[in-house]
């Protein structure tokens, strides 16, 4: 078992998808007149903290890449794409997130017909 990255985990991943998706309803909600200049603000601050996040785990994964072919551990994986990020832990964490996300919508739709 391994620890895996930080940031891809369910809450990292939550957190970037989140922030990457958050300008759509502020562009409704502008588009209505009922953004605000502090509701951008805080878009714009975690739409950045994303984008680092994205980048922060990629020099990661170049780096240990470098010390592994460096260091002669083995030979290094080539990036087919130039972009490092693993694509199939990605995938599924992101499946599990959608996962648990339905599970605890499910829970508060049977809470809530249950208590009516």
């Amino acid at each position: 078992m391994s620890a895996g990255l930080p940031g891809l985990g369910l809450g990292g991943l939550f957190f970037i998808i989140s922030a990457v998706l958050a300008p759509l309803p502020e562009l409704w909600r502008l588009i209505r007149g009922r953004s605000s200049v502090a509701a951008w603000q805080m878009i714009g601050r975690q739409l950045g903290q994303a984008t680092l996040m994205i980048a922060a785990i990629d020099l990661s994964l170049r780096l240990v890449s470098l010390a592994i072919s460096l260091g002669g551990l083995g030979k290094a994986p080539a990036a087919a794409t130039g972009v490092f990020l693993p694509l199939a832990t990605v995938g599924l964490t992101s499946a599990l997130m959608v996962a648990v996300l339905c599970a605890a919508k499910l829970a508060e739709l049977t809470v809530r017909l249950r208590d009516s």
